[in-house]
């Protein structure tokens, strides 16, 4: 028979079941929606930024992991206990049926018993008026357990119902989750390519800027040189002109000497004499600009 004891606690552990459910529900695709549109908001505000896509998709997997562990343990518990309470009311119905069928059977024996019996008909009466009315208690006792046994095995099974049908909405939940997280990773992945596509081309013009810089500061150390050997060579030109210039005015005085002296000599003789004065003068000056 079934104690009130343990009828307490199958009322406590189906209350606890609904209970469990009902925070089971709330975990609804809007929420797992809601869940992904924050990724993607954070994606987008990272502009593709590869330092963080890793950390980003290591993030949904385990949001999609955590969620199917504690969905499928939850539900792996519940259909657990579901099951144990079902075993255990159908044992005590079997039980209590076992019991009402003694009782009947034994509501037979007496009556046989009465029938065969020397007592007086009242006595045998008497006793079998007691006896069918504790049978009959006994029976209103084993049906009135039977019955909440048998709304405990409804309410059981229902919660079961309702366990496959959460599953079934959950899994395709996880579906759908699982089937726009990849559509998300393969989103990413080609932003990750084009990103690294794009730093391979940066790279490369880097390279090329760098071949043209160095060829540039060769061009510019050649040019170094030239204008070295340039700045040189100018300051032996004015130190040559210096010296060019020195000469230049001996020579003319020297000139203006011999002028001087020839002024007596002959016209024939002076002019020998500055022709070729002029041209030694001439042959200087030409040397000079050179």
């Amino acid at each position: 028979m079934l104690c009130p004891g343990t009828f307490a606690r199958r009322v406590f552990e189906d209350k606890r079941r609904r209970q469990t459910l009902k925070v089971l529900d709330e975990v609804t695709a809007e929420t797992i929606a809601n869940a992904t549109k924050t990724l993607k908001d954070d994606i987008v505000a990272q502009g593709g930024n590869t330092r963080t896509l890793d950390s980003l998709l290591q993030q949904l997997h385990t949001l999609h992991g955590k969620e199917k562990e504690f969905l499928f343990g939850t539900i792996s518990v519940l259909q657990k206990e579901s099951v144990i309470a079902l075993i255990e009311d159908k044992k005590q119905i079997s039980t209590l049926k076992f019991e009402l069928s003694n009782a009947q059977k034994q509501l037979k024996s007496n009556k046989k018993k009465a029938k065969s019996s020397k007592y007086t008909l009242s006595s045998s009466l008497e006793q079998l008026q007691e006896n069918n009315e504790a049978l009959k208690n006994s029976l209103e006792k084993a049906n009135s357990q039977i019955a909440d046994l048998e709304q405990n095995l409804e309410t059981t099974l229902a919660t079961e119902s309702k366990l496959q049908n959460l599953l079934k909405r959950k899994e395709e939940n996880n579906a759908a989750v699982e089937t726009e997280g990849q559509e998300i990773i393969n989103k990413l992945e080609g932003e990750k390519t084009r990103l690294i596509q794009k730093l391979s081309t940066a790279e490369n013009q880097i390279k090329q800027v760098s071949e043209t810089a160095e060829q540039l500061q060769k061009e510019i150390k050649v040019l170094e040189d030239r204008l070295d050997k340039a700045s040189t060579e100018k300051i032996n030109l004015k130190k040559n002109l210096l010296d060019f210039t020195s000469m230049n005015k001996n020579l003319e005085k020297d000139l203006q000497e011999l002028q001087d002296r020839n002024l007596s000599k002959g016209s024939n003789s002076q002019n020998r004499g500055d022709d070729k004065l002029r041209k030694e003068t001439e042959s200087f000056q030409s040397t000079t600009k050179l």
